[in-house]
């Protein structure tokens, strides 16, 4: 059991004791001698860069069987201090513990990274001598495919599409149907792209057959209390041409208050900046 967590005065002559003896010695023995927690006595050989011997390692690896086996409370409290302020990998190699361990207990024991280490960690991935710049493209790179045209592995040929074969959903112009808001659309052509490319609402072509086409920024709606689905009914006389701003005014109540439009303003604000704040902090302890 390790001792409870004192201040140790660290001094040249200890610090200079600590070298010679921490590589070939039991941190709990050490901390034995000069009064201290064995966490402790860690985080000061870390900040003095020292490590075991792989001898010792091979032939008298207490902590490291402990590791293996379950976290002993020294190990624990090892975790807790240097966590923050050390790279994981890093805290694995010198406690001897295996990496997804490691991260698996600190998460169980709500622990995160320091911002200041997150910070120096994103700056080291944009140096030269990160191993992430062996995984960038380089200048004049040649990527695998080029040259080729689209992918065939074996048993693609037999399931693709022949030329002019139309999916089964595939509708002839002219065809009607009703859309997701509820307004009478008919297919118009074959283009490619987006469904509103093919599919045109009635309302809008009844319109443009007699006055042509829709001015920018307006659109065709029906008359209040007008709108149908049916298309006999889709008449020129229930439909009036309004400008997007005029649409938005009659299906938002709140434009007519203009005291509770500035409060649902502030209110979008507000969430903004929340979510923000949580994205940052999110980036932060990850």
């Amino acid at each position: 059991m390790s001792k409870p967590s004192q201040r140790t005065n660290w001094t040249p002559a200890l610090d200079a004791w600590l070298r010679d003896m921490f590589p070939s010695a039991t941190a709990q023995s050490l901390s034995d001698q000069i009064g201290c927690s064995v966490g402790s006595l860690y985080q000061h050989a870390a900040k003095l860069g020292l490590q075991k011997t792989a001898e010792w390692r091979a032939q008298n690896a207490r902590e490291t069987t402990l590791a293996r086996s379950r976290w002993a409370p020294e190990l624990l409290e090892i975790l807790d201090l240097m966590y923050p302020d050390q790279r994981t990998q890093d805290l694995a190699d010198f406690i001897g513990i295996p990496l997804s361990r490691v991260h698996a207990m600190a998460n169980a024991r709500g622990l995160r990274k320091s911002p200041e280490l997150v910070q120096q960690m994103a700056r080291d991935r944009l140096t030269p001598a990160h191993p992430a710049a062996d995984h960038k493209f380089k200048k004049g790179h040649q990527s695998w495919n080029a040259g080729r045209k689209g992918i065939n592995y074996p048993g693609m040929v037999p399931t693709q599409f022949k030329a002019g074969r139309r999916p089964h959903t595939w509708q002839p112009i002219g065809t009607y149907r009703v859309s997701g808001d509820g307004q009478l659309e008919r297919k118009v052509n074959d283009l490619p792209g987006a469904n509103h490319v093919r599919w045109h609402p009635v309302a809008r072509l009844v319109w443009q057959a007699a006055h042509g086409p829709v001015p920018k920024g307006h659109m065709v709606v029906f008359k209040p209390g007008a709108k149908t689905k049916v298309l006999e009914q889709i008449t020129l006389d229930k439909l009036e041409c309004i400008s997007r701003a005029e649409n938005a005014r009659r299906n938002h109540p709140n434009s007519s208050n203009p005291a509770l439009a500035r409060l649902v303003q502030l209110r979008g604000a507000i969430t903004r900046q929340v979510n923000r704040i949580t994205r940052e902090a999110q980036e932060i302890s990850a």
